[in-house]
């Protein structure tokens, strides 16, 4: 019904643009009997019609108004703001005014502007299709409507870096300095270039003092961004300036290479952003002759480069995780261009290292899949010419199709490609993992069996967090008390959770995750109702020969005894179970010493402060873990 009814006003608009009076003289057509009021009456009933939201009688008016007075209106945005906050009424009557308000907007848009753009972005009057734009998305400037907010902006952007790129131009033309980024910011840090005129360029002091009174963008009612924009860590210039933007609008990413990896700070940052206050635009900006590409280059062409990296240089970039990132891009323009120079593969290496970061984030988390699947979001990749300032948007991912079909799991598991967990945060995610656990929120450590995670869990290598050093019992589960996942945890097990040999596989087991797998933590822990525990204090109690007893288990007990000997003398009047919790504690704290005593591993790395080895009592009727702290 729409399109029918679009398709006729628009013939009766061609009609009507056709017409010589309308286009010689100064009146639009009128409808047949209406009234010809002055133009100040013209202009009230028009307004009093906007603030009624009468659609029909908007319409009316509307074709009483004189150009230059629609065009006024029109220009204001007045129109435009009031007809997209209308209810769209399923009466026929009020559809017809709604339509031939949107036709009346295109009519001046032809009369007023002239020639439009032939951008896809927005919608030309020209061309006649069955969808029009949405008046909503307008640009104030040039009155020309969009289909989608996301166009409009990107548009704006565009638009604001051509103005930054005519700055950049004016300002070698009088022989500054512009090329290294916006004079303003560049200005901020010596306080003998400031001034008031350079700060309101900026737009700071409006920022600052919106914050203040608390209106827009302030505190209390933060300024929702427009885009979301990842780009290199080298300070060409502020994202915000590049673009054109206020600071407000941009929420920037930047890191070496505009690469990130399945998980890491960069997607973290991206979901964080669209959970707080989605920005319909995600923006992913190369440049040309980034100096980590360039160097990812000369690695993989070797002599081919015009200039060779010396041998010590060759063997840091092997080990380089973030060159690891970049290579990949690097090898899939080497294979598009296999005789190309080095120019010719750089350039387009670092186009495609903007679609790598494209695929990573859209094939790595679940959130950003989504929302760029139902489209409240649009990742875009573009390239900042460093030369000339000016940025060629790329578009869409041209694989985007098949990229958001398959969704990403939304898990992630830690590999050997992941950096080492420094020690407070790997004992703050313990932490934090047996609170879940004990509050029945847990369940991270379930598994979803995605293939690819299994895949990647298996070809990758593992990075625990933490050695555990805990009890066989089978009350006692370590990944799952500590809401953990697999890859996560280098759990060592026996009963008592002890250390009964310098030269044992305990101790050999807990060296290998520290040294090869450079884990930071060992948690040894003890808990409520051991076993093993118990039948040392019995023997203690009862004075019994170890030797005696069948097969291993006293070699097992003759290790704990001693914890329940010292729990026994220091407390003599008080009960078995209270001994029984002290001989456990005092257990953990042997084992801690006898880690540290035998293994010089271990004592080197608790002595230089690279390793923390921490005791730990776990509750099997609470599920809560006691942190017992250093030895």
């Amino acid at each position: 019904g729409r399109s029918r009814i679009c398709a006729g006003t628009r013939r009766r608009m061609r009609r009507s643009s056709s017409n010589a009076s309308l286009l010689s003289g100064n009146t639009l057509p009128s409808s047949p009997g209406s009234p010809s009021p002055n133009s100040r009456s013209r202009k009230a009933h028009f307004e009093t019609c906007l603030m009624q939201q009468d659609l029909r009688d908007m319409a009316a008016s509307m074709s009483d108004l004189t150009k230059a007075e629609a065009l006024s209106l029109l220009s204001a945005g007045q129109a435009r703001s009031s007809i997209s906050s209308m209810p769209r009424n399923s009466s026929d009557g009020a559809l017809k005014a709604r339509h031939a308000m949107f036709a009346m907007n295109h009519q001046m848009r032809q009369l007023g502007h002239g020639r439009q753009s032939n951008s896809p972005l927005y919608h030309n009057p020209n061309d006649h299709h069955d969808e029009m734009g949405d008046p909503r998305y307008t640009d104030p400037e040039t009155g020309h409507i969009f289909q989608s907010e996301q166009d409009l902006i990107l548009y704006e952007l565009l638009q604001g870096n051509r103005k930054y790129v005519k700055w950049l131009q004016a300002q070698d033309e009088a022989g500054l300095s512009a090329r290294s980024g916006a004079v303003h910011l560049s200005q901020l840090g010596a306080a003998e270039h400031l001034s008031m005129v350079t700060l309101k360029e900026c737009g700071y002091l409006q920022q600052i003092e919106e914050e203040r009174l608390g209106q827009s963008g302030g505190p209390l009612r933060p300024t929702r961004p427009k885009a979301l924009v990842i780009s290199c860590s080298r300070s060409f210039a502020p994202m915000d300036h590049i673009f054109g933007a206020d600071p407000r609008a941009l929420l920037s990413v930047r890191v070496a290479g505009y690469t990130c990896s399945s998980a890491d700070s960069v997607i973290g940052s991206v979901e964080w952003a669209l959970a707080d206050r989605t920005p319909p635009i995600l923006i992913v900006v190369g440049n040309s002759n980034n100096d980590i590409v360039a160097t990812a280059v000369q690695h993989a062409m070797g002599g081919r480069a015009p200039h060779k990296l010396n041998e010590q240089l060759e063997q840091q970039l092997s080990d380089s995780s973030l060159l690891n990132l970049v290579i990949p891009a690097v090898q899939d323009a080497m294979q598009r261009q296999p005789n190309g120079t080095y120019e010719e593969v750089l350039a387009l290496a670092c186009e495609m290292n903007v679609w790598r970061t494209v695929e990573t984030l859209l094939s790595s988390s679940k959130t950003i899949n989504e929302a760029a699947a139902d489209g409240r979001l649009r990742v875009v990749g573009a390239l900042l010419d460093v030369s000339s300032g000016a940025v060629q948007l790329m578009g869409q991912h041209p694989s985007l199709a098949e990229l958001v079909k398959s969704t990403p799991s939304g898990d992630v598991v830690r590999t050997a490609e992941d950096a080492p967990v420094p020690a407070a945060e790997a004992a703050a995610m313990l932490y934090a993992g047996n609170l879940r656990y004990a509050s029945g929120k847990g369940g991270y450590n379930q598994f979803s069996g995605d293939q690819k995670l299994l895949c990647k869990l298996c070809e990758s290598g593992q990075n625990p967090v933490s050695v555990v050093v805990g009890c066989a019992d089978s009350r006692a589960p370590i990944e799952m008390l500590f809401d953990m996942r697999p890859g996560d945890l280098f759990v060592l097990r026996n009963a008592g959770n002890t250390c009964a040999s310098n030269k044992g596989s305990l101790i050999g087991s807990a060296e290998y995750s520290i040294t090869h797998l450079r884990t930071k933590v060992v948690v040894v822990m003890g808990h409520t109702k051991c076993g093993a525990v118990a039948a040392a204090i019995d023997a203690a109690h009862s004075n019994t020969d170890l030797t005696t007893v069948a097969g291993s288990i006293g070699h097992l007990l003759a290790d704990i005894i001693d914890s329940a000997k010292k729990a026994a003398a220091s407390s003599p009047g008080t009960g078995s179970a209270e001994q029984m919790m002290l001989a456990t504690r005092i257990n953990v704290f042997n084992t801690i010493e006898k880690l540290i005593l035998y293994s010089d591993i271990v004592y080197t790395g608790v002595k230089l402060e690279e390793l923390q080895v921490i005791g730990a009592m776990y509750d099997i009727y609470t599920g809560k873990i006691e942190w017992l702290g250093e030895h």
